[in-house]
């Protein structure tokens, strides 16, 4: 008896695990009839078993990095340039474990570089294959202009500027009558099997880059 009721458990165990994973694909799939009604009618069902398969995903590659160069209109050849993203996230190390404004700080700046560049690249068309000439530069700056004026995008480049001005204060960076321009590039990340290679080139990639404007504007 006891060996029926171990081989009943693990089968009622079995199932219940295959039932999860099936509940789960069956949520992820693209939008269909069957799902949106048993999304409308068993909301439950939808909480208990919603997921997604983001923790399949593999690791980024690269890091992102925010540049802010600031140029004196007086003298343009000689500009500052602070990166912003790195900083902060050595600002959470060297604070931690209280150290809830950076995290904060953290939080708002990279999400609205993650607004950026999710607005860029939902505007961009990578090279047509009939037009291979074409460069890559050219449709970053038709994502750009075609958010242009998107009330979204603006307020995400407003508090990164904002943000930019602050950053450059805490550096003791003067910023009277300067201008500044922003740009977000992917830094590689170094691959575990170059962690000892010293010659690895982590190289960076321009993805955004604003044009030079007035610091006060």
């Amino acid at each position: 008896m006891k060996h029926y009721y171990s081989n009943l458990l693990s089968y009622i165990g079995m199932g219940v695990f295959c039932c999860f994973w099936v509940s789960i694909i069956f949520l992820i799939l693209p939008s269909n009839y069957p799902k949106e009604v048993l999304a409308t009618n068993a909301p439950r069902y939808t909480n208990m078993f919603g997921g997604s398969w983001k923790f399949f995903t593999p690791p980024y590659t690269y890091n992102m990095r925010l540049y802010v160069i600031v140029k004196d209109t007086n003298a343009p050849a000689k500009p500052d340039t602070l990166e912003v993203l790195k900083q902060i996230a050595l600002q959470k190390q060297q604070n931690a474990p209280l150290n809830q404004h950076e995290t904060i700080v953290d939080y708002l700046v990279n999400n609205n570089v993650s607004g950026i560049l999710n607005a860029i690249w939902t505007n961009k068309k990578m090279p047509a294959e009939d037009m291979p000439e074409t460069l890559d530069a050219v449709y970053m700056a038709r994502a750009i202009a075609a958010v242009d004026t998107n009330h979204t995008y603006l307020l995400h480049l407003d508090n990164l500027k904002n943000y930019c001005k602050i950053a450059l204060t805490e550096n003791k960076i003067d910023i009277s009558g300067k201008e500044i321009k922003m740009q977000i590039k992917g830094r590689k990340i170094r691959p575990f099997k170059e962690i000892g290679n010293p010659r690895f080139l982590q190289k960076e990639t321009l993805v955004f880059e604003t044009t030079i404007k007035p610091l006060n504007l």
